[in-house]
């Protein structure tokens, strides 16, 4: 192994050690959660989320309290989502810089 091998492979294996942070675990727990609820009302309505929520923007669903409950868990899912790309992108970027280091032609 030549010493940039070397040099890269140890800045993977403190990132792979770690492994997934709690933060980023309760997060992936949360959104399962989630998701297992909008299930149940893709189950009842035969509708899929991203579907309903188009039609309940655009004014053709009309708002019942059941359907409200609907709508804020799949915007809930979106933020949520939306963290776990940011969390999960600064915990794999160690790992992709060194593989980035490995792949370049000396």
């Amino acid at each position: 192994m030549n010493k940039r091998t070397k040099e890269a492979v140890s800045r993977i294996q403190p990132a792979r050690g770690e492994g997934l942070s709690k933060d980023l675990i309760l997060l992936i727990l949360d959104i399962q959660g989630i998701e297992d609820r909008l299930r149940d009302f893709e189950r009842k309505y035969r509708l899929r989320s991203s579907e309903f929520y188009r039609l309940i923007k655009e004014g053709r669903i009309e708002q019942r309290l059941d359907l409200l409950e609907w709508l804020g868990l799949y915007e809930v899912l979106q933020i949520r989502e939306t963290e776990y790309r940011k969390l999960l992108d600064r915990q794999v970027e160690p790992v992709l810089t060194a593989l980035n280091t490995l792949l370049v032609p000396a």
